[in-house]
């Protein structure tokens, strides 16, 4: 039961989203859920740092991770099939070629750690979110343009 609190904050974040999207845009949506993930991966970070073993105090920052995750995936993906309409299927196959081949290599990755507590799976987590809010960025950059 418990695994399901990321897949539950996922759907909110899409069902938010749709509300949304038309008024504020994906180019926005994409960036402000990818920095409130950032946020929230910061708070889940700090709470491994500070030795916070309880799978509930856990499991809520995982619940809005998945909501704004959900906020900003679709917000994305609709970004890259609308860039190009005519283009619309593979841009569609290869963004999803590639989130598949990197969370392949992440979980690659993820297998040679420690997991002794959290502190390892936050710790990429939080490198992740960066990434993600660094591309997010330059893509609110390049549409500004």
């Amino acid at each position: 039961m418990l695994i399901a609190v990321l897949p539950v904050g996922y759907v909110i974040g899409s069902f938010i989203a749709a509300r949304f999207s038309v008024r504020h845009g994906a180019v926005r949506l994409t960036f402000v859920g990818s920095l409130l993930v950032m946020v929230s991966t910061a708070g889940f970070l700090g709470l491994a740092l500070g030795g916070v073993r309880g799978t509930m105090e856990l499991l809520a920052p995982l619940l809005v991770m998945g909501v704004f995750h959900g906020l900003t995936s679709p917000s994305a993906l609709a970004g890259v099939v609308n860039a190009r309409p005519e283009l619309a299927g593979t841009a569609a196959a290869l963004a999803g070629f590639i989130q598949t081949g990197f969370a392949a290599l992440v979980s690659l990755f993820m297998g040679l750690l420690s997991y002794e507590d959290q502190l390892p799976t936050a710790t990429v987590m939080m490198a992740l979110a960066l990434v993600g809010l660094t591309a997010a960025w330059g893509v609110t950059r390049a549409a500004r343009r």
